[in-house]
């Protein structure tokens, strides 16, 4: 995939404090034990550096919380991904995603290339890997609660088939 990233990098001092508006940007570092809380929308990067002990918030009351890397995305060791709401967080890299020691993280995580998950961490969500999907001593999987959609062709199918049996009953009432 292709994701499209701005020219102004985020950064977000140790130890400190920031709400990031939906956008596309540059680079994002945060740095360790830092907090960082986004809305729901979606956040294009270049590249995503989290420091170790930062703790994301997503608020997903008003819909999903997609976060994209066009290139690298490396979350630090003991980080946090949680969610406050009913949407998903969804988190892309192009290339590789790294998850540290001891994370917990609650989201989809989609690597386009390899996806490495550290020892002892928590992944609540979906783990996909094109390339290699690497897990370390420990580490938890948990599926989230997420809701099956199906695709439009699908809906289409189901759609016309409802028609076809409606049609038919018709005519065999009409031939009673």
């Amino acid at each position: 995939p292709t994701f499209v990233s701005g020219s102004g990098n985020v950064s977000v001092a140790k130890n400190g404090s920031s709400t990031l508006a939906v956008g596309n940007y540059r680079n994002l570092s945060v740095g360790s034990n830092a907090t960082l809380t986004l809305t729901a929308g979606t956040y294009n990067f270049a590249d995503i550096s989290l420091g170790s002990g930062v703790r994301v918030t997503a608020d997903t009351s008003g819909g999903n919380v997609v976060i994209n890397s066009a290139e690298d995305f490396n979350i630090g060791r003991n980080c946090i991904v949680k969610r406050l709401g009913g949407g998903e967080i969804i988190i892309s890299s192009a290339d590789d995603l790294n998850v540290g020691r001891s994370a917990a993280i609650t989201a989809q995580l989609y690597a386009f290339d390899d996806l490495s998950v550290g020892n002892s961490a928590t992944v609540v969500g979906i783990l996909y890997a094109h390339e290699r999907l690497w897990l370390g001593g420990g580490v938890r999987v948990h599926a989230s609660s997420l809701t099956p959609t199906p695709e439009a062709g699908t809906l289409v199918m189901l759609s016309l088939g409802g028609v076809m049996i409606a049609r038919r009953r018709r005519k065999v009432r009409q031939k009673a």
